[in-house]
């Protein structure tokens, strides 16, 4: 496991050293997102923050929408918390240097 400062930004890599693991064959997962065939529907939202949904969309499209939304905002959640986890090691890191 290493860090690497690029981009302005930390990232947490590992290397795939393959040793006694015996993974060096195993494919590597690329990070793609899936076409979105849909389009997006037309939500507005009002002064309280709560969306308004087109008249003509169903209720089903509208717990998807809300699900979607609500998968967004976890993900992004998580994505902040990384950084905030990558930052504690390099911090503990820098402070396990210091104690040597």
């Amino acid at each position: 496991m290493s860090l690497d400062e690029t981009n302005g930004g930390v990232s947490l890599s590992e290397s795939n050293g393959g040793g006694a693991t015996g993974d060096q064959g195993a494919p590597k997962r690329s990070k793609k997102k899936a076409k979105n065939t849909k389009l997006e529907p037309q939500v507005t939202f009002d002064e309280n923050g709560q969306p308004i949904y087109p008249a003509d969309m169903s209720e089903t499209d509208k717990v998807i929408y809300q699900s979607m939304e609500s998968t967004k905002r976890m993900v992004a959640l998580c994505e902040e918390s990384k950084g905030a986890a990558i930052n504690t090691l390099v911090n503990l890191d820098d402070q396990g240097g210091m104690l040597k």
